[in-house]
């Protein structure tokens, strides 16, 4: 699991859209573990700072994703295989083509923001497109300022086109593509027999002695892995979030505090100019007012087309993210069609128009009174799953048990019989933890029997405080328990023995001179089977084939070897009888095909080349000791001073 890590350091595609994945974790409410760590800074990019803070964030957003996949990953796994400091890189190089777009002056238009907040599958509505409505009720939810959210998207299309610089190579020239697409069209003939170990199933049943010798020999085979004895009580945000109520007084002083979200806001469809000096400003101005064309104008003085003008349908807000705020002010206190005074800013003297003036009533409180008691009993919920995991935690600290706590806190305590690190348990083998339980096994696992019990996030919506009780080492089963078991492994363990001497003696055979369909005749066994292939078919079903097939894709015409396939219950015999070279004019389309993969494995490799060299330009100090700090929180020691 760790190379998911090791997968995000190296994808430039993962850096790419860092951006988008924290305003989606932010959208989905993935919280820290940790309660807020030091805000010690761990590195300083440029002139931006990464604290710990957002260091753990984002260590946290990456274990959640991982546990998906593998609910038992512990954070102690994570730190041995240094997935701290891979998550640090990934935050270094994201921050720092931030820094180096903000230092080109690029930026990204209100048009490309509006297209990606609107693939943003939280947004969508029931029918898969972006639902205005849900988008106002989740920024209102989750307290999101639209103006933070749209800046946090705007960020990550600049470190997109910073990348897009790299991204369009040439195609790969033919005759480096040429080899390999040759070698994959390569077709191949297979003869293969097999010879299935069932047909030893009349083998004299194995001795007591020999069952007994084979127990021991495989000793490790009949034993039942470490298990944990363990109490749990789950403390269910969505049950809390059930039996919370909010008054209409609630939602009215909501509506009231809140009343720059729900109030009427104006958008103005607006073009601009920028001059270089106040003089060539001024006369752009004069000649516009004088009744001149907008677009004449500059095309004259500044060679810019229409597209160069267009600001399209902003805010306020927005006019004073790319210009300031004396711009915003004069664009929106203009009238429709009249242009500003030049205003100065950083890039020299703006001037803008309005063509359009978009007024957006504002929402009365019949209208959202749903969504803010939506987002009330959400609160309250978060407030009361809070306050229940931190008496607990209190509580562990005072000594009390798991048992004396759920009590305090009327939760009900589970005692499952001893669980594998992958639930199972010899006791019950149809027992199955609840899916949404698994990840307790990784912290059942991380702590020992005398360590104090622990509250622990399974998932957004779910806690439960933990307390590992017991360590059963591995054991052996008795033999006297499994006895009929072990007999029968035995038995097809000879099975296995005599197909595979039966697969070398037909080898041998064929090698001598004859032909594998008459020795499998001979033998009374299935009739040779005919396996024509290109290499690229075979790469297509590679998972689903057995692996002799694959070495007679290796081996040199003439050539057979018996492969044991104790998994698909049969020795195979592959005999490669044909071997016809691959032909360019066969699959014209396909050397096309091998170019633009290779063109894209060199994209990817040369974008993260770019990535490093902007990393590097930029500037980047780190701080050892405040990382070491930060990992020494997560695996709970003290870091001495010397």
């Amino acid at each position: 699991m760790i190379s998911f890590f090791r997968r995000s350091l190296r994808s430039p595609i993962a850096l790419a859209i860092l951006g988008i994945a924290i305003v989606a974790f932010i959208i989905t409410g993935v919280g820290n573990p940790l309660g807020g760590p030091p805000s010690d800074t761990v590195a300083t990019v440029g002139d931006e700072n990464i604290t710990s803070t957002r260091l753990s964030n984002q260590f946290d957003r990456t274990l959640q994703s991982i546990r998906q996949e593998n609910p038992n990953f512990t954070t102690e796994q994570a730190l041995d295989e240094n997935g701290l400091a891979a998550t640090l890189d990934r935050l270094i190089s994201t921050v720092a083509l931030k820094e180096f777009a903000d230092r080109l002056g690029l930026g990204s238009s209100k048009r490309l923001v509006d297209a990606e907040i609107a693939r943003v599958p939280a947004f969508q509505g029931p029918t898969g497109e972006f639902s205005e409505q849900t988008y106002r009720q989740i920024l209102a939810q989750q307290r999101i300022p639209e103006d933070d959210l749209r800046r946090d998207f705007r960020d990550d299309v600049k470190r997109r086109h910073l990348l897009s610089l790299v991204a369009d190579l040439s195609p790969t020239p033919e005759s480096v593509a040429e080899p390999f697409a040759l070698h994959q069209l390569e077709q191949r003939t297979l003869n293969i027999g097999a010879v299935p170990y069932q047909t030893f199933s009349d083998l004299p049943a194995p001795a007591e002695d020999e069952v007994e010798a084979f127990y021991q020999e495989n000793i490790a085979s009949f034993t039942i892995p470490e298990r944990r004895r363990f109490g749990y009580a789950a403390i269910d945000r969505t049950a809390i979030a059930d039996s919370v109520s909010v008054t209409d007084e609630e939602i009215a002083a909501d509506y009231e505090a809140n009343a720059d979200l729900y109030a009427a806001s104006e958008r103005r469809r607006l073009r601009q100019v920028i001059a270089q000096n106040e003089a060539q400003a001024r006369e752009f101005v004069a000649r516009v007012r004088a009744g001149d064309a907008f677009e004449a104008v500059a095309a004259e003085l500044f060679e810019l087309t229409p597209e160069d003008l267009d600001l399209g349908l902003v805010t306020k807000s927005e006019v004073a993210d790319v210009a300031n705020e004396a711009a915003a002010d004069a664009a929106f206190a203009a009238d429709n069609g009249v242009p500003t005074a030049p205003v100065p800013t950083d890039f020299g003297f703006n001037i803008l128009v309005t063509d359009e003036i978009e007024t957006v009533p504002g929402r009365p409180l019949e209208e959202v009174r749903d969504e803010i008691a939506a987002a009330l009993k959400a609160e309250k919920a978060d407030e009361q799953l809070a306050d229940l995991v931190g008496r607990a935690e209190d509580g562990f600290a005072d000594g009390l048990s798991l048992a004396e706590v759920a009590e305090d806190l009327e939760l009900t305590l589970e005692r499952p019989s001893p669980l594998t690190t992958d639930g199972r348990t010899p006791d019950d083998p149809a027992f199955a933890l609840d899916e949404e339980l698994q990840p307790i096994l990784a912290t059942v696992f991380e702590y020992s029997a005398d360590e104090d019990p622990v509250a622990v996030e399974l998932s957004p919506e779910l806690f439960a405080l933990v307390d590992t009780e017991e360590v059963l080492a591995p054991a052996p089963v008795p033999l006297d328990d499994i006895r009929e078991q072990v007999t029968a492994q035995l038995r097809i363990e000879r099975q296995v023995e005599a197909g595979n001497a039966m697969a070398e003696e037909i080898v041998a055979a064929v090698e001598a001179g004859s032909t594998l369909a008459a020795e499998l005749r001979a033998r009374d066994l299935p009739p040779v089977q005919d396996f024509t292939r290109r290499r690229v078919e075979l790469a297509a079903a590679a998972d689903q084939l057995p692996a002799g097939i694959m070495l007679g894709f290796v081996q040199p015409k003439g050539e057979i070897r018996a492969v044991p396939q104790p998994d698909r219950g049969a020795a195979l015999i592959v005999e490669t009888t044909d071997i016809v070279p691959g032909k360019i004019e066969d699959a014209p389309a396909f050397l096309t095909q091998v170019r633009t993969q290779m063109r894209e494995a060199q994209g990817q490799e040369l974008q993260l080349a770019y990535t490093n060299a902007i990393t590097n330009h930029v500037g980047v100090t780190r701080y050892p000791n405040a990382l070491s700090a930060l990992e020494a929180r997560y695996r709970g020691v003290e870091l001495t001073t010397p």
